[in-house]
């Protein structure tokens, strides 16, 4: 009786040995895994795509509404008889009061927005000029009606590929710097 069982651990006699997975079974099994390596990929693949590009919006969204609310809150400062919207309300240039040395001592400086391809430019009359924003399609300013050269609100609306953005620009202390 051992040594049966003995030929049918070693495998003689026409006994096969039943220890261990065929190259088969093998094969099947890293097929299987490999199927599922690749589904789990793609998955991930895809799940960082939709993360980039939500990111990539937030940051466009951010940078549009950013540019809408600096340009309304400068030009909420503006002076009276100081304020021209051009172009097609493409162009906006305005005065506002400044600080300037000595301390305590107002000056006027003069801004000038407009849309040059797709890029926005600050330019004030004294040369300082910069760009604001890229890939903007639309740069509109709309003007409320007015009666002593300033009016009474001014809406800013940039548009950009993934969206427009509004902001209202209220000149609330009208006469404060009436000059």
């Amino acid at each position: 009786m051992a040594r049966g069982l003995q030929d049918r651990i070693d495998g003689r006699n026409g006994a096969h040995c039943s220890f261990g997975f065929t190259i088969i079974e093998l094969l099947v099994a890293m097929t299987i895994l490999m199927v599922i390596v690749m589904i789990v990929g793609l998955f991930f693949q895809s799940a960082n795509s939709t993360w980039n590009s939500g990111t990539k919006r937030a940051e466009v969204n951010m940078e549009g509404r950013a540019l809408v609310d600096y340009m309304a809150q400068e030009l909420s400062q503006s002076v009276t008889n100081g304020f021209d919207v051009s172009d097609g309300g493409s162009t906006a240039k305005f005065t506002i009061l400044g600080e300037a040395t000595p301390p305590a001592t107002p000056c006027r400086h003069e801004i000038e927005y407009s849309l040059s391809g797709k890029i926005v430019s600050r330019t004030m009359v004294d040369g300082v000029a910069g760009e604001m924003g890229d890939d903007i399609d639309e740069l509109k300013f709309f003007v409320a009606p007015t009666t002593d050269g300033l009016p009474l609100f001014v809406d800013v609306r940039v548009t950009l590929t993934n969206g427009v953005y509004e902001s209202r620009a209220h000149f609330v202390n009208r006469d404060r710097y009436r000059m």
